[in-house]
C-alpha cells in the first residue's frame, strides 16, 4: 500500500483463511515500510492476541474495534483498509460526501456514511455502524475522520481504496478550483455505470472469450510484478 502512494494508512487487517474469527494485523509502532509476514500479529474478533508473531509489540485494540465491528456483521469481508490521507479526510468533512465527479468515483460503487467518534466501545455504536454499512456496501466514509474500503479479497480492497483515494483527490481539486458544488458537472450514475462493481467481474481479450476474474486481480498482480522487478 505505501509503495503505491497510500502513505497515510491508519490500519489494515486481513481475515485468516479457514479461520473465520482470526485476523492478521500490523502491531503498534511498526511503519508499513517495515512490515513483513513474520511481524504480523494474529488476533481474535475481540482483538485478543492468538499469535504474537516475531515482535513483542502490542496491538492497538481501539483501532481494531472498527474492523471487529465490520467483520462481525459481514462474513463476506476478508480484508479491510482504513486510511485518512489529507484528501480523504477533507472529503469526509464535506456535507455533500463523495460526489460523482469522476470515473474513479463511480468505480467505488455505493458509499455508506457514519458519524465516527474515534472508537466503538459501546455495543450501540457497533450496531449503528453495522446498520449504516448494510449487507453489501464496501466503501464507508467516517465523518470528519477518513475512509474505509472492504473486500472479499485483498485485491478487491486495494482496488476500492486506490480508486477511492483518487476520487477524493479529484473532488478536493475540482471543488477548490470551481468554487463550490454548484459550479461542477455531476455524472449520472445510471448513465455512466462502470463494469466490475461486484467481487467478480468479466474480462475479455482480443483473441478469446470473456473470462471471470476477481475485481482488482489483474491490477494487483501487475503491481506485485513491479515490486518484484525492483
Amino acid at each position: 500500500v505505501t509503495t503505491f502512494g497510500l502513505r497515510m494508512v491508519d490500519s489494515q487487517t486481513l481475515r485468516v483463511s479457514k479461520e473465520q474469527d482470526h485476523f492478521l494485523i500490523v502491531p503498534r509502532g511498526v511503519s508499513y515500510g517495515e512490515v513483513s509476514g513474520s511481524l504480523l500479529v494474529k488476533v481474535n474478533i475481540l482483538g485478543g492476541v492468538v499469535n504474537q508473531g516475531s515482535s513483542n509489540l502490542s496491538v492497538d485494540c481501539a483501532a481494531f474495534s472498527l474492523h471487529s465491528a465490520i467483520y462481525a456483521a459481514r462474513p463476506d469481508v476478508r480484508c479491510i483498509i482504513h486510511l485518512h490521507t489529507p484528501a480523504a479526510a477533507a472529503v469526509s468533512a464535506m456535507k455533500c460526501g463523495i460526489l460523482p465527479l469522476s470515473h474513479e468515483a463511480l468505480l467505488i460503487g455505493d458509499v455508506a456514511y457514519y458519524e465516527y467518534n474515534g472508537a466503538l466501545d459501546e455495543e450501540e455504536d457497533r450496531i449503528q455502524l453495522q446498520k449504516c454499512l448494510g449487507p453489501t456496501c464496501k466503501v464507508l466514509l467516517l465523518r470528519n475522520h477518513g475512509v474505509v474500503a472492504l473486500g472479499e479479497t485483498v485485491e478487491e480492497a486495494f482496488y476500492k481504496i486506490y480508486h477511492l483515494q483518487s476520487a477524493c483527490e479529484i473532488q478536493v481539486s475540482c471543488l477548490s478550483s470551481a468554487g463550490g458544488v454548484e459550479n461542477v458537472i455531476l455524472l449520472d450514475r445510471d448513465r455512466y455505470k462502470p463494469h466490475g462493481m461486484g467481487s467478480v467481474g468479466w474480462a475479455g481479450n482480443t483473441f478469446g472469450p470473456m473470462q471471470k476474474s476477481r475485481v482488482g486481480e489483474h491490477e494487483f498482480e501487475a503491481l506485485m510484478r513491479m515490486l518484484d522487478n525492483l
